[in-house]
């Protein structure tokens, strides 16, 4: 299959499956069955973009290979998470399930973040086993400091995260996302620019969209409102590029 003709597949599937999200939103609203309806769409986009980074991996080698397999992680967090969404739709009861979706809905964008470790003078070779290690013990004390010192003393009930406690969550997502726009402008490989940089471009827009959620005017949109589109069309950006996507010729690297 052409590239093309993947990108066109991949295009047409997202655009349904917003269609239908959008007639679920138009028709049904936040009134069951509706919340579960635009969840399941959610989570038939996020199944997409695990599959189509999964695939740019398998078609990639070195910088490239290691960084889609990232990004497919990072996008089955997503799918964990929405999944499990869907879960407590149809059993509301079940608050421990719900405590671990907000943590992963807290912390998905970890394995993205290890992308940061790759070395783009060094196309040829993907991620460094001991720096992602490392970087795994890093996370596993970022998250038990944030379970200590805000998650659970913020959190308004067991299955809620508290309001004021997503600021140091998106103080991390524009960190990262900054650290990324960095990199692409320091490296001098035109292949580890193009990814960083949309990489960059898609924590700023995930961001706005949280922000936007959670603080600006659009604070308390159930489930099943208009709003969600806009974290599908988040996600159905990623999941086109990574169906598109074609290793470009490695440049011939300096000794």
């Amino acid at each position: 299959m052409t590239r093309f003709t993947r990108a066109r597949t991949a295009l047409i599937l997202a655009a349904c499956l917003l269609l239908a999200q959008g007639a679920a939103v138009t028709l049904l609203g936040t009134s069951a069955p509706g919340p579960v309806f635009s969840d399941l769409i959610e989570v038939a986009v996020a199944g997409l973009a695990v599959f189509h980074c999964s695939r740019a991996s398998g078609r990639s080698t070195g910088l490239a290979r290691s960084f889609w397999a990232l990004a497919a992680t990072t996008f089955t967090i997503a799918f964990v998470d929405f999944s499990l969404m869907v879960w407590s739709e149809f059993f509301p009861g079940s608050v421990g399930l719900q405590w671990v979706g907000n943590m992963l809905g807290c912390f998905w964008f970890f394995p993205l973040a290890l992308g940061m470790f790759l070395d783009p003078e060094r196309e040829t070779e993907g991620l460094d086993l001991l720096v992602a290690v490392d970087f795994v013990q890093a996370a596993v004390f970022c998250v038990a400091a944030y379970l200590y010192f805000f998650y659970i003393p913020k959190s308004s009930a067991a299955s809620q995260l508290g309001h004021s406690a997503w600021t140091p969550y998106f103080f991390a997502y524009a960190f990262l996302a900054g650290a990324f726009w960095l990199r692409s402008v320091l490296t001098h490989s035109a292949l580890a620019r193009t990814l960083f940089r949309g990489v960059a471009i898609f924590l700023v827009c995930s961001d706005i969209a949280d922000v936007l959620y959670r603080y600006g005017p659009f604070h308390g949109l159930r489930t099943g409102s208009w709003f969600d589109l806009v974290w599908n069309v988040n996600l159905a950006v990623p999941l086109v590029i990574a169906a598109a996507w074609e290793q470009p010729e490695l440049r011939d690297l300096p000794a």
